[in-house]
């Protein structure tokens, strides 16, 4: 998905139709089938997912809307500039 003039857009295997948002302490969030999204600072590039399961709570959506729960590979510091920090 994608963000373009404050309207989320479906992209390819998206469905629109699960879009939606919610408001939280007056800021607007893009949320698909329920799930507020966020992102991890550390992933730059399309398909990368870092931060998938930190915490056991932290995890990337199928195109249904469902939490993919499968381990990502493990970073290493130099996979994420040793940053490690949350985008949320």
């Amino acid at each position: 998905m994608a963000a373009h003039g404050g309207q989320a857009e479906a992209g390819d295997g998206v469905d629109a139709g699960l879009i939606g948002t919610t408001d939280d302490a007056g800021r607007a969030q893009v949320t698909y089938a329920g799930h507020p999204l966020y992102y991890y600072a550390a992933d730059r590039a399309a398909g990368d997912v870092k931060g998938q399961g930190i915490d056991g709570v932290w995890f990337a959506l199928d195109a249904k809307g469902a939490a993919v729960k499968k381990a990502a590979p493990a970073a290493s510091a130099t996979q994420d500039g040793g940053v490690g920090g949350f985008g949320y």
